[in-house]
């Protein structure tokens, strides 16, 4: 999953105090889970595959993944999940494109564009 961190900061409704305080404290761990997967890493990794093999060396982190893919899958009931805009993303490209073009042959007014 590319978006962890703002998956994980969305978990929390930053109108609640309790909330506020509880994201700070994720973002804490979840950096301080980020450094210390680094150096569990390069140290036991590396270690691993010079001395025991590379198939184990890379084994040990398949293995992991699976398991936390099977954490996420089994929390996705607990998750918090954003309410998709009511307007495309696409729609509003694609107005912003046609009002360029109208600009571009002059027939907008440059504040009509910033209305839009």
């Amino acid at each position: 999953m590319p978006c962890v961190q703002a998956f994980g900061a969305n978990q929390f409704d930053r109108h609640v105090t309790r909330d506020r305080v509880a994201r700070s404290s994720f973002f804490n761990w979840w950096y301080f889970g980020i450094c210390c997967g680094v150096v569990v890493t390069v140290l036991v990794l590396s270690y691993v595959q010079d001395n025991i093999g590379w198939g184990l060396g890379f084994g040990i982190p398949c293995i992991v993944m699976l398991f936390a893919l099977v954490l996420f899958v089994l929390g996705t009931r607990t998750y918090r999940f954003c309410l998709l805009p009511e307007e495309s993303p696409f729609a509003r490209i694609g107005r912003t494109l046609v009002a360029l073009a109208r600009r571009r042959r002059g027939n907008l007014p440059v504040t009509e564009l910033q209305s839009e």
